[in-house]
């Protein structure tokens, strides 16, 4: 090591502008500190003489910033504290000394600062970058240069190594390297092995890592592909490898080039099996939908709805399937929620009421809309009033209702009234036939109500509009939602003949008549093990939102069963005798998995937890950067307790929307969290197959 010296004589001010006047752009310390004295330091750092003057005019002692990337620079900071000493006597063994002959900078710590020129190398600036104690000040970085001071020693130029005597060396390939393996090395455990299921999720937050160190398509590929060589079992096909690495460079670059990214968690849309379209129900669909723009699985849930109100008959009797002492009926709430306004909701109710309406004369009394408070609906199903002499003729009361909600956010935004009684009594109105408000003079009770539900939503108010309690409190759960749109263009309409409704209609009344005569319905032996199969493994525990709103899987695909058994002529019916076949089973479970994935599509954004989407909703801002958990306790203004903060990273990380490195510093480690984009998914990771589990 040479002997040092400052690189001008002057003050500070002085050698700002003199670095300025090599092209390298400045900006003002805090006078004894590495800390910028303006905000937006590197965006202000310049080679502008007037600006610098008028800095250092106001600050005769703060010390100089040079901001790497508009200067053209790749800098390597070595700290003898952290290893720093022995990383580089590494590096230059592997690169060759020469490689390293270049402008270089003594620091107050004993470290040193090798300046190199960026060359058209895209770096970003990273801790142990090329290896422990030797970081890059690149991209996002700066350093601060002599003759500045910190707890007074000083930083020096090295003798024969300073500005005014030499140019700094190309940023080399060699070099270059060494920082792309170390970043391909540093997010693996050493002997781990990545298992299948986790195979594509752990390379694509390898490949996102990489990309944020300013490693693009080539080089993350690289790394991805002896990653995955070495430690995937069993290894990914190299398209997939390939694409992984294509979206994590691409997801950086867009942000770079201020495009924005499509942060929609990858639900896809989801797909109707023909499992579902089975018996009477199938039919209605299948002869209607060449003739409407609704959507063929609003048609089917309309239909399923409207029968199992049809066959609650007057006095609130109805068929059954017992669990335990359970007994669950044909008693369904769908909730139909189009993308847009057009998704042909309501067209699809008018399409489906018209089948049932000429041979189901209580339908024109029993259906509602307007749904504003309990009070108001328990008094459409209340008791008959007794009479008052034994000449009075007792009053005739249907419990049955048919609520027909065209617009569901009104409801919701009725519900959410404090002291408002519609939620509680539609949750009731599902579990049971009593229902009642204790709260008024003379309290209203309706004993043996049968209320079913038929909603229509737009996605963007039903999630404008719910609320964490209405998911939570178990209101939305109770609702089969089902994600509609326009299925197709009839400018002209359709072309349904009356002679084809009267047919349905026809076969409709004989199905009605024969479940009226029906008490229990029981599981045929066959069917009883298909159920007893899909009880324990086809219902997923869901977390968050999403699971709270799906948490009545079990009981809705029992009652789904019911009304197919129901709906099917080619059930045999021996007087009140009737049994559930696998067939019903299957469609039952294949529509419940079309309500599971609208769920997951219309709610996966959110988790339920105000501190994680919060925490989620600010790293996306900030991405490709993260948020260290020090910024992460100041983005909640230290309200939230730390074990908060910490429940909430857990589930983001557990559903791959972000992930949290770790790295090593003088102190504490540095823990940042960040956002983690859509995925390529990689279908071989499919654990078990919903065919696998619907067949048993």
């Amino acid at each position: 090591m040479h002997d040092a010296q400052t690189p001008f004589e002057g003050t500070l001010a002085d050698a700002a502008l003199a670095y300025a006047r090599l092209h390298l752009h400045v900006f003002p310390c805090k006078p004894d500190q590495k800390v910028p004295l303006i905000k937006d330091n590197l965006k202000l750092a310049t080679v502008d003489e007037g600006q610098i003057r008028q800095w250092w005019a106001g600050n005769p002692d703060a010390n100089i910033g040079i901001a790497a990337e508009p200067s053209g620079l790749i800098v390597v900071d070595v700290d003898p504290k952290n290893g720093g000493d022995e990383t580089f006597a590494e590096i230059q063994r592997n690169v060759g000394a020469e490689s390293l002959d270049t402008l270089t900078a003594l620091t107050p710590s004993g470290g040193q600062h090798l300046f190199f020129e960026a060359a058209g190398y895209n770096v970003r600036s990273g801790v142990n970058a090329l290896g422990a104690g030797v970081d890059i000040r690149a991209g996002g970085g700066y350093v601060v240069s002599a003759p500045s001071k910190v707890k007074g020693r000083e930083y020096r130029w090295e003798v024969g190594y300073g500005p005014h005597e030499r140019k700094p060396m190309p940023w080399s390939e060699a070099l270059d390297a060494l920082r792309i393996r170390q970043h391909a090395r540093a997010p693996q455990s050493a002997d781990r092995a990545i298992p299948e299921g986790s195979r594509n999720a752990t390379l694509f937050n390898f490949a996102l890592a990489m990309a944020r160190n300013g490693l693009g398509f080539a080089a993350i590929h690289a790394a991805l592909r002896e990653i995955n060589e070495q430690q995937c079992q069993s290894p990914l096909a190299e398209s997939e490898v390939a694409s992984i690495a294509r979206s994590a460079s691409t997801y950086v670059l867009q942000v770079a080039a201020g495009q924005e990214i499509q942060w929609e968690d990858p639900t896809p849309w989801p797909e109707l099996s023909q499992d579902a379209l089975h018996g009477f129900a199938g039919d209605i669909v299948r002869v209607i939908e060449p003739h409407t723009e609704a959507d063929p699985v609003a048609l089917l849930a309309t239909a399923l709805t409207l029968f199992g109100n049809a066959v609650g008959s007057f006095d609130g009797k109805s068929p059954y399937v017992r669990v335990g002492a359970v007994k669950h009926p044909p008693r369904i709430y769908s909730l139909l929620s189009g993308d847009t306004a057009k998704a042909r909701k309501g067209q699809s109710y008018s399409e489906i009421r018209q089948v049932f309406a000429s041979e189901c004369d209580y339908l024109d009394d029993a259906e509602v809309s307007g749904l504003s408070t309990g009070e108001g609906l328990i008094n459409k199903v209340r008791d008959p009033k007794e009479p008052k002499d034994e000449d009075d003729v007792p009053e005739q009361i249907d419990r049955r209702v048919l609520v027909h909600e065209s617009e569901f956010a009104r409801v919701l935004t009725a519900a959410g009234r404090t002291d408002c009684t519609l939620s509680p009594v539609l949750r009731d109105a599902w579990d049971t036939r009593t229902l009642h408000v204790l709260t008024r003079n003379s309290p209203l009770v309706s004993h043996d109500a049968y209320i079913s539900i038929v909603a229509h939503v737009t996605q963007d108010e039903l999630v404008k509009k719910i609320t964490d309690t209405d998911i939570t409190n178990g209101l939305l759960n109770r609702f089969l939602l089902v994600a509609v749109k326009r299925s197709k263009l009839l400018p002209n309409g359709g072309f349904l003949k009356d002679a084809d409704v009267q047919v349905l209609s026809g076969r409709l009344k004989i199905l009605i008549d024969r479940a009226n005569r029906v008490s229990e319905v029981v599981m045929s032996p066959p069917a009883a093990e298909l159920w007893d199969n899909i009880y324990r493994f086809g219902f997923k525990d869901e977390k968050g939102l999403v699971g709270a709103a799906v948490a009545r899987a079990e009981a809705h695909t029992l009652r789904l069963s019911l009304i197919y058994a129901l709906m099917d002529e080619e059930a045999i019916c021996l007087g009140e005798h009737y049994e559930i076949q696998p067939v019903h089973i299957k469609a039952a479970y294949a529509l419940w998995q079309y309500v599971e994935t609208s769920t997951k599509h219309i709610f996966g954004k959110r988790l339920g937890d105000p501190t994680a989407d919060r925490l989620l909703s600010e790293l996306r801002d900030v991405f490709p950067n993260g948020l260290d958990f020090t910024q992460q306790r100041d983005l909640f203004g230290r309200h939230a307790k730390e074990s908060q903060l910490n429940d909430a990273r857990m589930a983001l990380e557990q559903r791959d929307l972000i992930q949290t490195t770790t790295t090593p510093t003088k102190g504490r480690p540095k823990r940042v969290s960040f956002a983690v984009p859509p995925r390529p998914r990689d279908q071989s990771d499919h654990s078990v197959e919903t065919a696998e589990i619907a067949s048993g």
